[in-house]
């Protein structure tokens, strides 16, 4: 969508590049349940990025405050507001995790700990159009990692989400019945089915691949305009 608007706007030809992590493939392991000390039984759901409620956090925590499901969070990164608050959930509860923010090369290999993962989330239907057609990095580290996915509320995360069969989208209406619906919904699906879109599209959506559309862009657009 940004480029239809671009080309729109501003009447050149642009291209879109996306903020996806060189190819790399890591091995399995057991890093977040022997951390936190999860029982193998226990489904791990990933969250990485800001912990604020501008990123539907708040609704994540909420909702595992109260299910009875045998599953629990952990959220890589940094909290911007409310820390105490945040942490004083966490300690009320086997199901909430908060890990410090880590280097690209050491999260990558936590998440490869994980089952699934969960993708920014926005219930509001007024977002700011970056909001709503963006795309973050942490959505691809997740599939580079092989973590279904549960997102939803932005446009191209949600597009990719259906097109390539890489999880489950909330749907709007009560949030925590539509966080549940979601969870229940995506532990019934073939895990290894998904992980394996996962993996497949990260091969298709790395940095290896998008550098590749800066050369071409620069070779076959920007120098034949000199």
């Amino acid at each position: 969508k940004f480029k239809e608007l671009y080309k729109e706007w501003y009447n050149i030809d642009p291209v879109r590049i996306h903020n996806a992590p060189f190819y790399n493939k890591f091995p399995k392991n057991n890093y977040l349940r022997e951390k936190f000390n999860i029982k193998n039984t226990t489904d791990i759901f990933a969250y990485v990025g800001v912990l604020d409620d501008s990123r539907g956090v708040n609704y994540y925590m909420d909702y595992a405050l109260k299910t009875d499901l045998d599953i629990c969070f952990v959220f890589i990164g940094r909290i911007i507001e409310n820390e105490n608050h945040i942490k004083s959930l966490a300690s009320k509860t086997n199901k909430i995790f908060i890990h410090d923010p880590v280097p690209q090369e050491k999260l990558y290999s936590i998440l490869r700990s994980a089952d699934y993962s969960i993708q920014a989330l926005q219930f509001s239907n007024e977002l700011p159009i970056n909001n709503l057609y963006g795309i973050g990095n942490k959505f691809f580290e997740s599939a580079m990692a092989g973590l279904p996915m549960i997102g939803g509320g932005f446009l191209e995360q949600s597009k990719f989400i259906k097109k390539y069969n890489l999880g489950v989208l909330i749907q709007q209406g009560d949030k925590l019945e539509s966080i549940n619906n979601a969870i229940v919904k995506i532990k019934k699906m073939d895990r290894n089915l998904l992980e394996e879109n996962c993996l497949e599209f990260f091969k298709k959506y790395n940095w290896d691949q998008e550098s590749n559309q800066i050369r071409d862009y620069f070779n076959n657009v920007l120098l034949n305009n000199l």
